[in-house]
């Protein structure tokens, strides 16, 4: 008979648990700055990357207790136009490291998110009105991964463009 659970797998989840700082940035202020003025989010992904993502990081940080901060290192932001002006801004943060952390974004009044699972990386999408649903694994954290799954969820031909990211 097949087991329901892996007992490794719940207590590591039970160990390990998403820092504050990644969680509140990836999954409570990034998404509330997007759905808040999509297109303010998508000028400051490309005049002003990764410096205000960077100021964000910080000011989230200045509300958390002092061992709960974390260095912006990595962060990061890349924004890219199609042939038909759809533009996708990805923004990277510092590494994921637990369950539920967030590898990257995506912006076109839909939020996704490259999460990490138990042992794999997850493709999922944060809904205006705050919900959170699962589109399932990607073989790969890296970016060219995000902005295929975005491409093919967005139906987007020819994504993600040849030409160098913008931003």
């Amino acid at each position: 008979m097949a087991q329901m659970h892996r007992p490794d797998l719940l207590a590591r989840l039970k160990a390990e648990k998403a820092r504050p700082h990644h969680y509140a940035v990836a999954h409570r202020a990034l998404p509330a700055a997007f759905f808040a003025d999509p297109q303010m989010f998508l000028e400051a992904a490309t005049r002003a990357c990764p410096s205000f993502f960077e100021r964000l990081w910080v000011q989230i940080g200045k509300k958390l207790a002092k061992p709960d901060r974390l260095p912006a290192t990595g962060l990061d932001c890349q924004v890219r136009r199609s042939a038909d002006d759809v533009a996708v801004a990805v923004i990277t943060l510092p590494a994921a490291a637990f369950i539920t952390e967030a590898h990257g974004r995506e912006r076109l009044c839909r939020y996704f998110t490259l999460e990490q699972g138990f042992d794999r990386v997850v493709f999922c999408e944060w809904t205006p009105r705050g919900e959170h649903m699962n589109h399932g694994p990607l073989t790969s954290s890296q970016v060219a991964a995000f902005w295929e799954q975005i491409a093919q969820v967005l139906d987007i031909a020819g994504w993600p463009p040849d030409t160098a990211p913008a931003g």
